[in-house]
């Protein structure tokens, strides 16, 4: 069963990250809302928006971006290089790349005007997301 698994994710990989990470950012944001935020409805465009983020660009735009682009930047496999990947990451990819795709699908599914929403959301969130992610990831 494993071995067949391996098989798929091997073939297509671009397709199995995103299914997996649709998956996940779909079934994360139902459990948020119902164990943690304890709501009795499901907010369905918001689990919608994150199960398209996750399909999109965290299963393919991230799978070109660790896979493909930071090894093709900084190929070593050393400490310098990997501080480096996660210097990009952190301080180029998540605040302006990652965040604002979000955005924009956030927007989209909410039926917001995507561009306005997004810098709009960017400006008022940015900082505290980031210091959020920071201190999960550094």
């Amino acid at each position: 069963m494993l071995q067949r698994l391996n098989i798929l994710m091997r073939c297509w990989p671009v397709s199995f990250a995103c299914g997996t990470a649709a998956v996940k950012t779909t079934s994360a944001d139902m459990m948020v809302q119902t164990c943690i935020e304890k709501r009795e409805e499901l907010d369905v465009h918001r689990t919608v928006a994150f199960g398209l983020f996750g399909f999109g660009w965290m299963g393919g735009g991230q799978y070109c971006v660790y896979v493909k682009l930071l090894p093709w930047l900084l190929p070593a496999r050393t400490l310098p290089a990997t501080l480096g990947k996660v210097i990009l990451d952190q301080f180029g990819h998540v605040p302006f790349v990652f965040m604002p795709i979000f955005y924009c699908v956030d927007g989209w599914v909410q039926g917001q005007a995507v561009l306005d929403y997004a810098r709009q959301k960017w400006n008022s969130e940015i900082v505290e997301t980031m210091i959020a992610n920071w201190k999960l990831w550094l």
